[in-house]
């Protein structure tokens, strides 16, 4: 990040005495930032705890398939996603701003373009806090776990869309995408890896979380559920995610129970899917890879 900068600087001629002011305006940002971002990680902590507290653990979550259930959460998932979406509107432009330029998209800034680009690069961190803030704040306002979402976004973006856990920018976002985050770590750096590469190696470790997390909930599922055919149909699910810890959910077609209910609220789930903020969704679920 430090190496693109200073070419960023170097290729727009600016001397050292503008740098020197470069370097105030920098602090005064930071400091103000830095502010705000101690407030809303303390928010986010007292949210998760009373989300713990309230719910249980996000792996603890048992679905519900049956209806009328399953449509109304997955109706209720989409309100929350498309509020949370309205909120974040400048976190997704600035963050995809950001990430445009690293990757080489828009090159040749000039000297105000340069000052912009590092405002919006000290912003990125405590607005994607924020939007884990506002988004447990909507967790509890909408009296859904974190589990929960969790299992209707795997559901209707892999499951039901077919993305993938690997979509989003083409750069590596987090300083390690192989260890569990406690809290938010980023890196947004360009190597010589390709684009297609960077996010191959996404996809192996987010589908292991998201391998990782749906067992959890489909053995939730079975142990609290009477036999029935439909349970049968988890089970066999359950047992080939188990063989395979990178298969997605359903990866080759959801029951057809679920695809009618799906298909009714297509167009929604296409409109609150957001493909640069994936990876920072899926990087927040705690997992151990290898368990």
């Amino acid at each position: 990040m430090a190496e693109r900068s200073s070419k960023i600087a170097t290729g727009c001629g600016i001397g050292c005495g503008v740098v020197a002011i470069i370097i105030i305006v920098v602090g005064v940002l930071v400091y103000n930032y830095v502010k705000d971002t101690v407030q809303n990680v303390e928010q986010i902590e007292e949210i998760s705890k009373t989300l713990t507290e309230k719910f249980g653990r996000e792996e603890d979550f048992v679905p519900v398939f049956e209806q009328p259930k399953f449509e109304e959460r997955l109706n209720l998932f989409l309100n929350l996603r498309d509020t949370l979406n309205v909120r974040s509107t400048k976190f997704y432009e600035n963050f995809s701003e950001l990430v445009d330029t690293i990757s080489g998209e828009k090159k040749d800034k000039n000297f105000w373009e340069s000052i912009g680009l590092i405002n919006t690069g000290i912003s990125v961190v405590p607005e994607m806090i924020k939007y884990y803030s506002n988004r447990n704040t909507l967790l509890l306002d909408y009296g859904m776990s974190l589990g929960e979402y969790y299992f209707y976004y795997i559901v209707s973006y892999f499951s039901y869309l077919k993305k993938s856990p690997g979509d989003g920018p083409p750069i590596k976002i987090f300083e390690d995408d192989h260890a569990q985050q406690d809290g938010v770590n980023l890196d947004l750096e360009v190597k010589d890896e390709k684009a297609e590469d960077v996010i191959a190696m996404r996809n192996f470790d987010l589908a292991q979380k998201v391998n990782y997390l749906f067992k959890n909930f489909l053995n939730n599922y079975i142990q609290s559920s009477a036999d029935s055919e439909f349970s049968q149909l988890v089970k066999s699910e359950y047992e080939l995610l188990n063989q395979e810890r990178t298969r997605i959910p359903w990866e080759e077609g959801l029951p057809e129970t679920l695809v009618s209910i799906m298909e009714e609220v297509k167009e929604k789930i296409e409109s609150t899917y957001v493909a640069v903020i994936n990876p920072i969704e899926l990087n927040s679920i705690k997992q151990k890879l290898h368990k």
